[in-house]
């Protein structure tokens, strides 16, 4: 038999069941969920140890879950040059679009509102998870010591593809770089601006500088 749902997500069976093995198998999934791994198999037995309805009739409550798809971002974090793990890295996610539950169309997020904040671990690494389906926005808010604030924006997008798809990840492999000075020195001849050669100099700090190690 075929058995529409309400939107309360419940149904009830007009026919009395004999004792037996049933099985329930999805013919059309929820929007934004995913399918049952396997059909659902339940029994009625003869020993009528259940609940009674209004009616005064044995009843069996049959609960059928359905999953939702999730994203995932895991992102990677070194120095551009040596390759270097970077920790303490913070990322902010924020919707880029409203984001909407599934299960009855609340909004989780208005369009702009922050979804996530962490940082990286030792290992240059962070992972988001159990992410809804919907567009994001990844960037860099806060970077380590001594190293330039990345302004590059990542877009995410998370877009069930099917009905079997648990996870989707997004993997992102960022550097940042560690600012360099120099100096140019250019000596002349006080009288004539001649170019001197030979002339040495000694460069000295003028404060104590620390290792970021």
């Amino acid at each position: 038999q075929i058995i529409p749902f309400t939107e309360q997500g419940t149904t009830t069976l007009p026919l009395k069941l004999l004792h037996g093995t049933y099985t329930v198998e999805e013919i059309k999934i929820p929007e934004g969920f995913l399918a049952l791994e396997k059909p659902l198999t339940f029994a009625i037995t003869s020993q009528y140890d259940y609940d009674m309805d209004e009616d005064k009739e044995p009843m069996l409550e049959v609960f059928v879950k359905n999953a939702q798809p999730k994203g995932r971002i895991e992102i990677e974090k070194t120095d551009k040059e040596t390759a270097k793990p970077l920790d303490e890295v913070e990322y902010t996610l924020i919707a880029k679009a409203t984001i909407f539950n599934m299960i009855n169309g609340d909004i989780l997020y208005q369009k702009g509102e922050v979804v996530s904040k962490g940082r990286t671990n030792a290992d240059g690494r962070l992972s988001i998870q159990n992410l809804t389906m919907g567009r994001y926005e990844l960037k860099e808010t806060l970077t380590k010591d001594g190293y330039v604030l990345s302004e590059k924006i990542h877009q995410i997008v998370f877009d069930q593809k099917d009905e079997t798809t648990k996870e989707y990840v997004s993997k992102i492999d960022a550097t940042n770089i560690a600012p360099k000075g120099e100096i140019n020195l250019v000596k002349k001849d006080k009288d004539t601006s001649e170019l001197l050669s030979g002339v040495i100099y000694q460069l000295k700090a003028k404060e104590d500088m620390v290792s970021l190690d």
